[in-house]
């Protein structure tokens, strides 16, 4: 499943699924656009435009029941437009645990420094996992980019915070 879900982000082609959705508790036929399969905070992930909602969707991949690749083709430059760009830089120790993959995005560059540590760019469909993956590195991890991921994380760290006073 996870294969034909990647061939079809890779070539741009649209994915008729089966998926259980725990918020409605419903099974049902969803046809997307693939635009990104990431994996975050322990699971795996295919971010897609829903052309019936007209966004992009989060669906985690154990939920599909099935997933069939279409005929047609879509263009994945404007949906993936709208993911949040990203620049985190890494001490050494998480640099060497997670690489790249603290920022879901395939097409992540790299930026080695000097100390071991690296500075990692790409784009993000999901604040919200990103967020969380960056707070469970503690100090090792710091955003350097993208305005609403700072403010997105303070605001996750103070509400932590809160529960605590």
């Amino acid at each position: 499943m996870i294969d034909t879900l990647r061939r079809a982000t890779r070539q741009s082609r649209r994915v008729e699924i089966l998926y259980h959705s725990l918020q409605s508790d419903t099974v049902r036929r969803r046809t997307v656009e693939p635009v990104r399969v990431a994996y975050a905070q322990r699971a795996h992930r295919l971010y897609a435009y829903e052309p019936e909602e007209a966004k992009i969707n989060e669906f985690r991949v154990n939920r599909i029941g099935k997933a069939n690749m279409l005929l047609e083709k879509f263009s994945p430059e404007a949906h993936i437009r709208t993911f949040e760009p990203a620049r985190i830089r890494l001490n050494q120790k998480d640099f060497i645990a997670l690489g790249k993959t603290i920022i879901p995005d395939d097409d992540a560059t790299i930026e080695l420094l000097e100390d071991g540590g690296a500075i990692v760019e790409g784009t993000t469909p999901s604040i919200f996992w990103t967020v969380r993956e960056i707070a469970s590195l503690g100090p090792g991890a710091e955003i350097l980019g993208s305005p609403k991921l700072r403010e997105e994380f303070v605001s996750f760290l103070k509400e932590a915070m809160n529960r605590y006073e």
